[in-house]
């Protein structure tokens, strides 16, 4: 699976709005799903400046099986250099 799109950060103006992109390998191998080789990047803004907005790109990858409705937390990392961070946070169920 594959999906991309806008992020709602706050404090930043539209044209700093960062863009996200997620992948994954799913299977249900069992009660369980599987993902597999897990990627999310985004590119997160930064104020470099009174008007001037930078960006540094940040990700998580990885590999795991999650019970269907469980919430997992997948990864974080520090996004901003400052008190900042981007938790990525599951949770799959199988659609029929």
């Amino acid at each position: 699976m594959e999906s991309s799109g806008v992020l709602n950060w706050a404090d930043v103006p539209d044209s700093a709005t960062p863009l996200y992109n997620f992948t994954a390998n799913v299977s249900v191998p069992g009660p369980n799903i599987r993902l597999e080789d897990l990627k999310f990047g985004t590119r997160v803004p930064y104020k470099a400046g009174e008007n001037l907005y930078n960006s540094r790109e940040v990700g998580v990858s990885s590999s795991f099986d999650v019970k269907p409705g469980q919430q997992v937390v997948v990864g974080k990392t520090n996004a901003t250099g400052k008190d900042g961070a981007l938790i990525l946070v599951l949770s799959a169920r199988i659609v029929e």
